[in-house]
């Protein structure tokens, strides 16, 4: 019929690869995760800094809170680094 037009069907196209981003959501990430994720996040930067204290005290000898601050500094400039990385990449 002459009264009706052919309307536009608008196809729902699927989010990107991570979702809409600029949704506001209510739940916590850390609700969302697994046991090793939260595991890993809660040790890694412990280790780390451990990991680096152990390094620094084979190579110099220093006493030993210089060498926890030397690498606790270092593990947050590493994180710091990662985060800024990982911000650049994503375009935010």
């Amino acid at each position: 019929m002459w009264f009706k037009k052919n309307r536009i069907k608008e196809t729902k196209r699927k989010p990107g690869m991570y979702g809409n981003r600029h949704t506001v959501s209510n739940y916590s990430m850390w609700e969302n995760m697994s046991f090793l994720e939260k595991l890993i996040i809660l040790v890694s930067p412990p280790g780390i800094t451990y990991i680096d204290c152990m390094i620094l005290s084979l190579m110099f000898e220093l006493p030993m809170w210089v060498l926890i601050i030397i690498s606790a500094s270092s593990t947050i400039l590493l994180m710091v680094l990662v985060w800024l990385i990982a911000n650049w990449l994503s375009g935010e």
